[in-house]
């Protein structure tokens, strides 16, 4: 049986038109929701290497070896000194991989066993100061996940009690998640 030429089964130029335009519409509105999550979800690196290095401190401070690289025993109740802001640039929209010898140049990230041997989104930088019942420390993590010269940043700071016990400050403390 032969068709006719009117009758190709097919679609026609306005429901072509109108299904672009849907698709336009979707995505227009999807789009800017996913780069939120995908920003988001970047910052979850700095939660988590945060947490760790509010781990190794404590560590540290109760005079146990860290890592492989520690010195056997730490001074009871001390912390390490405090380490410049590494790598020394806040890595831009992108994960940077650091030059060798970026993080174990410095005494305290070798004390603490803290470092990158894969791209990341952040540069981190420790303050402490005291010892014994006047001991602190503040651990950040900068990064400028969408590249526009702001930068976030993430927070975990401890003090020590009058018992020599470090006690959380605020828990994490965050300005501009996403910036």
């Amino acid at each position: 049986m032969r068709r006719s030429r009117g009758s190709h089964p097919g679609l026609t130029l306005v429901q072509v038109s109108i299904a672009v335009l849907v698709c336009s519409v979707l995505i227009g509105a999807l789009l800017p929701g996913f780069r939120q999550r995908v920003r988001l979800s970047r910052t979850s690196e700095a939660v988590d290497r945060l947490a760790e290095l509010y781990r190794r401190t404590q560590t540290y401070w109760a005079g146990q070896q860290v890592g492989p690289v520690a010195p056997t025993r730490s001074t009871l109740h001390t912390i390490p000194p405090p380490a410049p802001l590494t790598p020394a640039t806040i890595p831009a929209a992108t994960a940077q991989l650091d030059p060798p010898h970026t993080w174990s140049s410095s005494p305290t990230w070798n004390a603490l066993e803290f470092r990158f041997d894969q791209p990341h989104y952040f540069a981190y930088q420790f303050d402490s100061t005291g010892e014994g019942a006047t001991a602190a420390f503040t651990a950040r993590a900068h990064g400028d996940l969408d590249g526009n010269g702001l930068s976030s940043t993430f927070e975990r700071a401890a003090r020590a009690d009058g018992a020599l016990v470090l006690q959380p400050q605020n828990g994490l403390w965050i300005d501009r998640p996403t910036e």
